[in-house]
């Protein structure tokens, strides 16, 4: 079994977990993010690009995207974040990601971290812009975030 046979597998996997997330649980498929971290992420891009009309948006850490999407239209005007360590070896992936989800019109916000890599100490994470919106570190959402945007 292939690669692409393995993402087809999985892809119907999600289709059919989505759906009976949706019929159990009264879920609202609008709302729905697709997020990954690392490999993740990298996944998080396949997933976003092949099932665009599925998803509400796209949260990126730590990688970018190797595939283009056959849904581009599906995935225009949807947000996208994508947060990379200025040192982490997938800092190029990202950028691309931002320049290619950015000229399918997607609402793209990019962010770079200093002194961070792959290998994120709670300390680190609790120091980025995305940390310190986790309600782990004992502050509200979005309250005083300081934001660290580099526009391509």
């Amino acid at each position: 079994e292939g690669y692409e046979d393995q993402r087809t597998h999985d892809v119907d996997i999600l289709k059919h977990v989505i759906d009976m997330l949706e019929e159990s649980l009264a879920i609202d498929r609008s709302r729905l993010f697709v997020s990954g971290f690392s490999k993740g992420g990298f996944y998080t891009c396949a997933l976003f690009n092949e099932l665009g009309d599925i998803w509400a948006g796209a949260l990126v850490l730590g990688a970018g995207t190797r595939t283009v999407s056959a849904k581009e239209a599906a995935l225009a005007s949807k947000p996208v974040f994508i947060g990379v360590g200025r040192d982490d070896p997938f800092l190029e992936d990202a950028v691309d990601a931002c320049a290619y989800y950015r000229s399918l019109g997607c609402r793209t916000t990019y962010e770079c971290w200093g002194g961070v890599g792959t290998g994120w100490a709670q300390k680190t994470r609790r120091e980025t812009g995305l940390g310190q919106t986790s309600p782990a570190n004992g502050r509200p959402r979005g309250a005083n975030v300081p934001v660290r945007q580099r526009v391509l």
